[in-house]
């Protein structure tokens, strides 16, 4: 594939990643894709357009490019950067803490092991303190569990737009 048919599939993705979820979340329907034509490409998928505004659970949220720096903080698993290294993105990962030896495809192991940190620690509770989160500067941050955007644990959007 080349970089700008994969850089389009990560934008379709990101944004499916993020809407079907959330339409979940917000009690929103999510539209369904644009259907195939016999002859197109199906990994090209339809396009995203900037700026994309999502309802995450009843905030508004607008992207004005593809995400540049991610950040894993945490995870049971490691699906979230497993995800991103099959999508051939892992480039854009700035912080991983989903690392832990681990995984049901041995050969991601490596994969995962070449994703830089940033020196994340989990703290007591095994979450990674929002501080080290904003030293970052994500502009997007991928957790797939509920608590990890509690403002007792995690920054609150005011606190991105701050920086």
């Amino acid at each position: 594939m080349s970089r700008t048919r994969d850089f389009r599939f990560f934008r379709t993705a990101l944004a499916a990643g993020i809407l079907l979820p959330l339409g979940a979340c917000s009690g929103t329907k999510v539209p369904d894709a644009p259907a195939v034509s016999a002859g197109a490409s199906e990994a090209a998928g339809p396009r995203t357009t900037y700026p994309l505004t999502i309802d995450n659970c009843g905030r508004q949220v607008t992207f004005n490019q593809a995400p540049r720096r991610v950040v894993l903080p945490n995870g049971a698993s490691v699906a979230e950067v497993e995800s991103m290294i099959a999508l051939g993105v892992q480039d854009r990962i700035v912080a991983n803490s989903q690392r832990y030896g681990v995984s049901d495809d041995p050969t991601m192991i490596a994969k995962i092991d070449a994703v830089p940190t940033a020196g994340l620690k989990l703290n007591k509770n095994f979450e990674v303190p929002r501080e080290q989160v904003l030293a970052q500067s994500p502009d997007l941050v991928i957790s797939t569990w509920a608590g990890g955007f509690d403002d007792k644990i995690w920054p609150t959007s005011s606190a991105y737009a701050e920086q």
